[in-house]
């Protein structure tokens, strides 16, 4: 886990650039919403290429998400997938110097990159979690996936689920707002999960990134927070509603969730 910001200098960047510049008035300039959308950017991990073309919406939800923190706690989790000739696949924790290292050598019939970005902003009375799920290479599957987040301590707040899923083609980006149905999140108390169908269109897709926040209840005098993603590599004739334990761990009533899907997992905690 790494500290992104201190007390101070949270409070200060945050109020003074994301509520002046998502005030949605003529008086915000050029200059003020593209430093914070470079500060969300930084925050969520979000690429630059994503961030920029993020609706004023979206844009503005995210600010109020990281609005009023005390402390911001992250880490980045780099997931090494390895398909195999039998069809199987496997997946492992990597570092970020492994992906350099094989960025220009790897052969993408055989090996897909993931990092999930985990944060935790405390904000006082309760907290803000999220978690950025980005391929950082093409998948070889592009089927119906799923993201979860689970807490080692406390509670998430009902209602309060936000996020998105934006990929990029050579004709430009184009993004699916979770806010625009609701009734898709399933909370669990400790858990919130999502499926997300990654989209197959004409022209190849060049990066697909995801996105899922919530708000939660502060308990114990500590927090962890699991970001999950369920990569499907294997059609099924349903479409499966899933659970998420405490440890981050998917499973499904009815599938055998490993014989279909891989699952990996990033990590941050704090304390309160």
């Amino acid at each position: 886990m790494k500290k992104l910001l201190s007390t101070l200098l949270s409070i200060v960047l945050i109020l003074a650039m994301c509520n002046t510049a998502f005030a949605a008035t003529p008086q915000s300039s050029t200059t003020e919403v593209q430093a914070s959308r470079e500060y969300l950017a930084e925050l969520y991990d979000i690429p630059t290429d994503v961030v920029n073309t993020l609706s004023p919406n979206i844009i503005s939800r995210l600010s109020q998400k990281a609005n009023g923190a005390q402390s911001i706690s992250s880490n980045d989790t780099y997931i090494k997938v390895t398909y195999n000739k039998d069809g199987s696949s496997t997946s492992r924790i990597a570092t970020y110097q492994e992906y350099l290292s094989e960025s220009s050598l790897r052969d993408t019939d055989e090996n897909s990159w993931m990092r999930i970005h985990t944060t935790i902003v405390d904000k006082g009375s309760h907290a803000t979690v999220s978690a950025a799920y980005t391929w950082l290479t093409r998948p070889a599957f592009r089927m119906r996936d799923v993201i979860g987040l689970s807490l080692t301590q406390g509670t998430f707040m009902d209602n309060t689920a936000d996020g998105f899923y934006t990929y990029t083609t050579s004709q430009g980006s184009f993004t699916t707002d979770f806010s625009d149905t609701p009734g898709e999140f399933s909370y669990q108390g400790h858990g919130i999960v999502r499926n997300v169908t990654l989209s197959k269109p004409n022209n190849p897709v060049a990066t697909d990134y995801l996105f899922l926040s919530a708000d939660i209840h502060k308990e114990a005098n500590s927090e962890g927070l699991n970001g999950t993603y369920g990569h499907q590599r294997a059609s099924i004739s349903i479409v499966p509603s899933f659970t998420i334990d405490r440890t981050g761990w998917l499973s499904c009533v009815g599938l055998n969730v490993g014989m279909t899907y891989d699952q990996f997992s990033g990590y941050t905690d704090t304390k309160w």
